[in-house]
């Protein structure tokens, strides 16, 4: 069901694409990020309000250290803790096609990797993998000189899959005469998203952006369980081209995502903390290196709340 639903949003972005051809490229114009003389640098990780035409392709990978606790007498006691290193790898492509002045449409996949690099983590933390397509359409609500506002409509389809080799154990002993005890575990939540995205220019040298989004859909935790998730952030812009004629540019910026993993437990925060510095000599593509520091929920990890790790990619922009 998931498949046909995904083939009936690619048809009906197909005539959207095709109008973008007509109305927008054969002008000859090129679309760019673009208020009160300031461009804003793009960030793979914090998606703007601009309808632009561009191809975004990024790859990158992090490292976490966290401590793994130890535990004896059935887990009432805690002997220790050893440091246990996890592995990041990722990879983006995002496709964006201005279809109208007031609209665009796009199309993403991203795919991200967790793994144990140690064998404390290997045995506590495990591996996952993460794929994810997501399709939007992004309308223009308000624009002048100096701002611009847009709301966007969202449908994102995941693969995740886990392996959890302590959990494995566990379920083992726990049920010995279980046919169902698996090493590896697999989701494909679906959910939708809302949102909106906002941009404004102080000056050629400065400019903000700020987005706030909401979705529903599959738990990727819950079984058979909807949830409601919201997520919102900001995200500062410097480019010193025109005031300094340095072609650098520079992002920084917060975003957090809260929502609850598990029946009667508080909200989990993902929260992330964004630098990029970028080469804005030309204005049809930009290249540049984002640096995240990211603390999120860890729900396999008994008594281990939070994962943190650093990321670093290679982002190259080029605008149509």
């Amino acid at each position: 069901m998931k498949t046909k639903a995904i083939l009936v949003f690619l048809i009906f972005l197909l005539p959207l694409f095709l109008a973008a051809q007509t109305d927008s490229l054969s002008t000859g114009e090129r679309s760019l990020p673009v208020l009160n003389n300031h461009y804003f640098t793009p960030n793979s990780n914090f998606l703007s309000p601009f309808m632009t035409t561009f191809f975004k392709t990024g790859i990158g990978g992090g490292v976490s250290l966290n401590s793994i606790p130890i535990y004896v007498m059935d887990g009432e006691v805690l002997l220790g803790r050893l440091e246990g290193e996890n592995t990041y790898v990722t990879a983006d492509v995002h496709v964006q096609v201005e279809a109208k002045e007031w609209l665009a449409v796009w199309f993403r996949y991203q795919a991200n990797a967790r793994i144990g690099s140690s064998t404390p983590t290997i045995l506590a933390h495990g591996v996952t993998a993460v794929t994810g397509f997501e399709f939007g359409w992004m309308l223009r609500l308000w624009h002048n000189k100096k701002s611009q506002l847009s709301g966007t409509i969202t449908i994102n389809n995941a693969t995740v899959s886990a392996v959890n080799l302590s959990n494995f154990i566990k379920d083992i002993i726990d049920n010995p005469d279980s046919i169902n005890t698996s090493l590896s575990r697999k989701k494909n939540p679906l959910d939708g998203v809302a949102g909106v995205r906002y941009a404004y220019s102080f000056s050629d040298m400065i400019g903000i952006q700020a987005f706030i989004n909401a979705s529903y859909g599959e738990s990727l935790i819950k079984n058979n369980k909807n949830v409601w998730k919201f997520n919102t952030g900001i995200l500062g812009s410097f480019n010193f081209i025109h005031s300094h004629d340095v072609p650098v540019g520079l992002n920084l910026g917060y975003t957090i995502q809260k929502f609850s993993l598990f029946e009667g437990q508080q909200e989990d925060n993902i929260q992330s903390f964004m630098f990029k510095v970028a080469y804005t000599g030309r204005e049809e593509y930009n290249i540049g290196l984002e640096f995240m520091h990211v603390r999120t929920a860890a729900p396999l990890i008994e008594e281990e709340n939070t994962i943190e790790y650093l990321s670093t990619a290679f982002v190259m922009v080029y605008y149509f």
